[in-house]
């Protein structure tokens, strides 16, 4: 049904790059955590991307085009599912699913996904319309969530600064 990709480290990153290196910092506020050639693109904005190490490990993300950072991992829906299941649902769902995150971590010191547990959750197959009806309705919610979560980051670095 999809395919996994890991992210991998780089050393060799610098801010002269085709691509953004695709860190949790970089996903969540666009802070630059550096740049790679064309060439080493493994993920799209068709994938979707889920941390797997660190304390949000779990978090599910809308793919973007670059290079995938150490701590993540994207799924890709193989192409025969297109007609069954949307990328945009299942990244719905999934975020949705993942909210109780101790239920995909493990670890005392670095919290780390539990990738059998996350793999098999059950994710149901309504018809494609339905879907996308569905995916109507979130799309605003979460976009208006992404500028809420963007306004606070910057309100916090704004505080930061005034206060040291």
């Amino acid at each position: 049904m999809m395919t996994l990709h890991y992210g991998t480290a780089i050393k060799n990153k610098s801010m002269k790059g085709d691509i953004p290196y695709l860190t949790l910092s970089f996903l969540e506020k666009g802070e630059n955590d550096g740049r790679v050639p064309m060439y080493e693109s493994d993920t799209n904005i068709n994938d979707i991307i889920v941390v797997k190490d660190g304390y949000r490990s779990g978090m599910v993300l809308k793919g973007k085009d670059g290079k995938l950072g150490s701590t993540m991992l994207a799924l890709r829906l193989n192409s025969d599912f297109s007609n069954v299941i949307s990328t945009e649902f299942l990244y719905y769902y999934l975020s949705f699913a993942t909210n109780n995150l101790n239920l995909f971590q493990q670890g005392s010191t670095i919290r780390h996904l539990r990738k059998e547990k996350f793999l098999n959750i059950e994710i149901p197959v309504i018809e494609l319309s339905k879907q996308k009806n569905i995916c109507k309705y979130l799309n605003p919610i979460y976009d208006k969530k992404e500028q809420i979560s963007q306004s606070i980051y910057k309100i916090e670095r704004l505080l930061f600064f005034i206060n040291n």
